[in-house]
């Protein structure tokens, strides 16, 4: 008898004390198992009874001990309670650990603390408050847990996101940062859907980011961005969009550097009538000032389209030819066409003076 109550007790069927006597509990488990392995529920520990039991058992050992590190998400048809022990207590213990319910110790052995545990449990979800872990019970705790590990992988990829999206947006942010950005951002799984707007500076048959990233790779890497590129979220898709005055702002610029990597590549490769003749091919318009002091007379040059200015002091009266560049706001701008907004009067002269053949 005692060997039956054991078998019971390692299949989670709770006999009660383990003590040779069949009684009322050791008859209910008896028929559990039975309803469970398909044999009539008659509470009799017959032949058919105990072979099946012993069968079960070993079957379950086996399941149990192969997927310890990987708890099988189904309910096995146990009604743990009380005094219940083995690997399914084990498996239960873990998940409702998982949760944040305190179960003590996790030994297998279905204790007043883990009762506590599942009680806790149930009446947060609203469920029958009894401290059995059955069917309801159990899949209550399988829903539970899918929902926690959705939610905190959805929160690890949105702060992800968050973060990406924010050096995007950012007014620091280079060309460079903000390719890596939505390179990163594509590897968590968005899809981006590219805006009108982009498909005016693109070939219309550009649909993927890669293409955008390869079609607006006349950005110099330096070039701060300045918040030029929007990301605009409905779901997992993300509607990129450009602030075309920055964009047309940019296309100014890389009309001005040509085929070399920024302005000061430019000074050192050409000289000032080769650039006076180029931004009269581009059509911009053309205006000389007298000068005065050491710079001496400027041949300045306006995009028509953005308002950006090209100041080219060819014979200035002291030092090397130069040229200095600016936005339609008056700033000049360093050799990536960024504003050095934080730099002092002498860095700003420095960073913005660009002087022909050096």
């Amino acid at each position: 008898m005692k060997t039956l109550q054991s078998w019971l007790y390692k299949a989670g069927f709770n006999p009660g004390r383990i003590d040779g006597v069949y009684g009322a509990n050791t008859e209910k488990a008896v028929k559990e198992f039975q309803k469970k392995a398909g044999i009539t529920a008659d509470g009799i520990a017959g032949k058919q009874t105990y072979q099946a039991l012993q069968k079960y058992v070993r079957t379950e050992t086996t399941a149990s001990q192969s997927n310890s590190s990987n708890t099988n998400d189904q309910w096995t048809g146990q009604t743990l309670r009380e005094g219940s022990y083995g690997q399914a207590v084990k498996d239960l213990q873990t998940k409702l650990q998982r949760l944040g319910y305190n179960v003590g110790t996790i030994d297998g052995v279905y204790g007043k603390q883990t009762t506590e545990a599942v009680r806790s449990f149930q009446k947060a979800n609203g469920l029958e408050v009894d401290g059995i872990a059955g069917k309801i019970t159990y899949n209550a705790i399988e829903h539970t847990l899918q929902q926690t590990n959705y939610y905190d992988k959805k929160t690890v990829i949105e702060n992800k996101y968050k973060a990406l999206e924010n050096k995007v947006h950012s007014q620091d942010s280079t060309w460079g940062e903000v390719v890596k950005s939505l390179k990163e951002i594509a590897k968590l799984g968005f899809d981006f859907i590219i805006g009108d707007d982009i498909k005016t500076l693109l070939d219309p048959s550009a649909n993927t980011i890669d293409k955008v990233i390869a079609a607006l790779s006349f950005i110099p890497s330096g070039k701060v961005v300045s918040g030029g590129i929007r990301l605009g979220k409905t779901g997992e898709k993300l509607l990129l969009k450009l602030d075309l005055q920055f964009f047309s702002e940019i296309n100014s610029f890389g009309k001005i550097i040509g085929k070399y990597s920024d302005l000061e590549q430019l000074a050192k490769n050409t000289s000032p009538s080769e650039l006076i003749k180029y931004l009269e091919k581009q059509g911009w318009k053309k205006e000389v000032q007298p000068g005065g002091g050491k710079s001496g007379p400027a041949t300045i040059f306006t995009d028509p389209d953005t308002g950006m200015v090209v100041r080219i002091h060819a014979s200035p009266r002291e030092g090397t030819s130069y040229f200095r560049v600016q936005n339609k706001s008056g700033n000049y701008l360093d050799k990536n066409g960024n504003f050095p907004s934080n730099a002092t009067r002498k860095e700003l002269r420095d960073l913005t003076h660009f002087y022909f053949g050096k």
